[in-house]
């Protein structure tokens, strides 16, 4: 019984791992690719804008999601006003 006490004691004196420094840390690369997941009902609609525009697919979505932005920035505006 005294035995598993002391190996507790033992377990608490280890140091506690200390957080990396933040100059080692790696930077965040902006260009990084954004990878999502779409569903399969959403990619064939996406793929017949491609094969209809002759676009690539990351077009269509970056348009998409900077109409989506401009929209949501100018209602949150318009809410705080």
């Amino acid at each position: 019984m005294h035995g598993t006490i002391d190996k507790r004691r033992r377990r608490a004196a280890v140091k506690p791992l200390r957080a990396r420094p933040a100059a080692r840390r790696k930077p965040i690369d902006r260009n990084a690719p954004l990878i999502l997941k779409i569903t399969p009902r959403l990619d064939r609609a996406l793929t017949k804008v491609v094969k209809k525009s002759g676009r690539p697919k990351y077009y269509h979505v970056r348009r998409a999601l900077e109409r989506y932005l401009n929209h949501m920035e100018a209602l949150i505006k318009s809410v705080k006003q």
